[in-house]
């Protein structure tokens, strides 16, 4: 009786032992899954993270090019409007210079800067 109390209490505990190496088995597997998930979420997130720094880098180069398109616009149209008053100032003195009367030069001086000097 004591025998058979003895390989009893061996036998429970050995099926408590593999219970227990078990357990510590699927809990090592739920860690390891855990583990995998917080990798994946964290690589996503860089992943996201790396996105928009990328779209924040376009956009700022892209409002850089948009400035500079501007100003170099505005430069041209100030070249253009220079030139222009160049042309127009040389024009009016060849009139002088040809003899053409002060009321006809002083009509094309109050024309716009736009507006040709050629008659239509």
């Amino acid at each position: 009786n004591a025998e058979y109390m003895g390989d009893q209490a061996m036998i429970e505990n050995e099926e408590f032992e593999r219970i227990i190496a078990v357990q510590r088995a699927e809990d090592e597997i739920e860690q390891e899954k855990r583990a995998m998930e917080r990798n994946k979420r964290s690589r996503h997130a860089q992943e996201l993270k790396g996105q928009i720094a990328h779209m924040e880098e376009m956009k700022r180069k892209e409002r850089r090019e948009f400035v500079e398109e501007g100003t170099k616009l505005r430069k041209q149209r100030g070249e253009e409007a220079e030139k222009l008053e160049r042309v127009r100032a040389e024009k009016l003195r060849a009139l002088e210079e040809q003899g053409v009367p002060a009321k006809y030069r002083n009509e094309l001086c109050r024309k716009r800067a736009t507006e040709p000097l050629r008659a239509k």
